[in-house]
């Protein structure tokens, strides 16, 4: 019976103790806080109170704050409100993910206070209420654009330039079929150097200088990759069919052969017979790099640039200024400006005519200008440069030859005075009959007609 006593005394002390304990545990329970906070707000209220509190962090092309507002729009209210302890707090720290429905809304962090209560235990309270890293459920994508050496600052990135802090030291050669395949076949091809930026969570904008938006041109293992450089120069190129021309160092193929033109020689069959050739006109797609074009294996060939973007490959004998050639060539060219240059009398077009193959189409273009000149201003030239150059026969009784000039024109009529600068450059066919030489054919290289 002692003890029997003995032991009813310690069982109803050790129930006084655990009542205090338990009492002293359900004050200091963390869980205690987050159930009451999760039953006196709804979630707009923990949204509200979470919004003004955004702590994770973004690249600078884009906005923590934006971020979270679009998560939460799609939050569903009526959803239960639920948590979950997030195990990455600091000592003394309880951290909880609150969720509603399948959304993370809010993170909550509670921190002792005060005295301990009992048994070395404190109270909880809630230190601060943030918006939930929604960066850790949301799929996030990397932002790879190329562009060239020094061009860094031609496009924005969601309407914000790129520093270059997200320059890497990454190069891309060029390998898109979509690009021309002269500068994939080059020994250099171009080189890009690649931006990369990312994780991006929100809606990616790429635009060049003028706030054209640049499409994405693929989407692989969560990358989007842009070009902003875009090609620059265009290539055209003209040549006798039997000459190689290489643009950059490759070789043009009949892939790039635009148009081919035989009649260079057309209705002239008589004075070339074999020797005649046709003209490849080469159409090079737009080329990042400067194109460079060059042709034909040693001597007699030369490379003329007609105007931006064009060049014609001419065959090249060589010719002195004391030549024969020459000496037709200047005659010629010389009859045709006092003629083209001078307000019309009868003289100069009679020499002019007297000197074109009568039948061709040069000569019925002389002949028929005639009454257009007659009111033409009388013309003073000054010439800055006049050259006969590639000169090419083309069997016995034919040639080729570029003239090219470049002038100052002084026009006077009646009632007025006026100057101008004339540039032009001409291939012009020379054809020999009954042993005098005649131009039997005037193309345009460049300039004005």
């Amino acid at each position: 019976m002692i003890w029997a006593g003995v032991m009813m005394a310690a069982g109803a002390a050790l129930c006084v103790v655990l009542y205090k304990f338990l009492d002293v545990y359900e004050q200091t329970r963390p869980e205690a806080v987050m159930e009451e906070l999760l039953a006196d707000n709804s979630t707009e209220e923990l949204i509200t109170l979470a919004k003004d509190n955004v702590t994770f962090t973004l690249t600078r092309y884009e906005s923590p704050e934006e971020l979270y507002a679009e998560y939460v729009e799609g939050v569903d209210a009526t959803k239960a409100l639920t948590y979950r302890l997030d195990t990455s707090a600091e000592q003394d720290l309880q951290k909880y993910i609150v969720r509603s429905g399948a959304y993370n809304i809010c993170n909550v962090t509670l921190e002792q206070y005060g005295e301990p209560v009992g048994f070395g235990r404190k109270k909880w309270k809630i230190a601060s209420v943030e918006a939930a890293d929604v960066t850790k459920v949301l799929q996030g994508v990397n932002v790879a654009v190329d562009v060239l050496p020094g061009e860094e600052g031609i496009f924005a990135l969601n309407n914000l330039a790129v520093g270059e802090d997200y320059i890497s030291s990454e190069e891309v050669a060029i390998d898109d079929e979509s690009d021309s395949a002269v500068e994939r076949s080059m020994a250099n091809p171009p080189v890009f150097n690649r931006i990369t930026v990312g994780p991006l969570y929100t809606d990616v904008c790429v635009t060049d200088a003028d706030g054209n938006v640049i499409a994405c041109k693929k989407e692989e293992n969560g990358t989007l990759y842009f070009r902003a450089s875009e090609p620059q120069y265009k290539c055209v190129v003209e040549a006798p069919d039997d000459i190689e021309v290489r643009v950059n160092g490759v070789p043009l193929t009949n892939d790039y052969a635009a148009v081919v033109n035989d009649k260079l020689f057309e209705g002239l069959e008589e004075y070339v017979g074999d020797a005649g050739y046709k003209t490849v006109r080469y159409d090079v797609e737009p080329l990042y790099l400067e194109p460079e074009v060059t042709a034909g294996t040693g001597s007699g060939v030369s490379v003329v640039p007609v105007k931006e973007g064009e060049w014609a490959v001419l065959h090249d004998d060589g010719e002195s200024e004391d030549g024969e050639r020459y000496a037709v060539a200047k005659d010629y060219f010389t009859a045709y400006m006092n003629y083209s240059s001078y307000s019309y009398n009868g003289g100069s077009f009679s020499v002019l005519l007297s000197k074109i193959l009568p039948g061709t189409e040069l000569y019925n273009y002389v002949a028929n200008s005639r009454a257009a000149m007659i009111w033409a201003s009388a013309t003073k030239t000054e010439y800055k440069n006049l050259s006969f150059e590639n000169f090419h026969s083309v069997g016995d009784n034919c040639f080729v030859c570029t003239i090219s000039y470049d002038a100052d024109m002084t026009a006077s009529s009646w009632y007025e005075r006026y100057s101008y600068e004339l540039k032009n450059s001409y291939e012009v066919v020379f054809v020999k009959k009954n042993d005098r030489w005649y131009a039997a054919k005037m193309s345009v290289l460049s300039g004005q007609e």
